[in-house]
C-alpha cells in the first residue's frame, strides 16, 4: 500500500497496479513524488502543471517514472491535458488515476482523463486541494463521494 497525503487527508493506494497517472499542480507535488516513489513495480506518469518553465522543480524519482510538464502560460490547460493523454503510451494491465489541484479544475480533469483512459470509477481519485477565492478549502472529488452527496442533498 502507498499513502498519498494531501493538505487535509490522505488516501491509501494499493500497489497492485501496472501503471498510474498522477496529475497535479504545485499543491500536489509532494504527494506526486511520494506516490511515484512508493510504487517501484508500476510505471508512473506524472503530469505536473505550473505557470511557466521557470516554476519547474527537480523531480528526483525512479527510472520507471515519466514526468511531463504542462504550462498555464502556454494556453488552455484542458486542451494541453487532452492532447497529452492522447499521446501517452500505456503498458498493458490495470491503471490508476490520481488528480489533485484547484477543485473546479480537478473535477473537470478527472472526467476528461478518466474518459480518455477508459478507467472505471474505483480506479480514479481526485481532490480539490484548494479553491479560487476560498480559505482552507479541500474537497474529495471521487465519483462515489459525489454520488453520495447528490443522493443526500442538504
Amino acid at each position: 500500500m502507498a499513502e498519498i497525503g494531501g493538505p487535509r487527508s490522505s488516501s491509501i493506494v494499493p500497489l497492485v497496479f501496472d501503471w498510474q497517472v498522477l496529475i497535479g499542480d504545485e499543491s500536489a507535488f509532494r504527494q506526486s513524488r511520494a506516490a511515484s516513489k512508493n510504487s517501484p513495480d508500476a510505471c508512473a506518469f506524472v503530469v505536473a502543471i505550473v505557470d511557466s518553465e521557470r516554476d519547474r522543480i527537480p523531480f528526483a524519482i525512479g527510472n520507471s517514472v515519466d514526468v511531463t510538464w504542462l504550462y498555464r502560460s502556454s494556453g488552455d490547460e484542458s486542451a494541453q491535458l487532452t492532447a497529452h493523454c492522447d499521446r501517452m503510451d500505456f503498458p498493458a494491465g490495470e491503471g490508476y488515476l490520481w488528480i489533485a489541484c484547484e477543485a473546479t479544475l480537478a473535477c473537470a480533469r478527472r472526467d476528461l482523463v478518466r474518459a480518455r483512459l477508459a478507467l472505471s470509477d474505483g480506479l480514479v481519485r481526485a481532490a480539490g486541494y484548494w479553491r479560487h477565492g476560498a480559505i482552507a478549502a479541500h474537497e474529495r472529488l471521487d465519483v462515489r463521494t459525489l454520488r453520495r452527496r447528490s443522493s443526500n442533498p442538504k
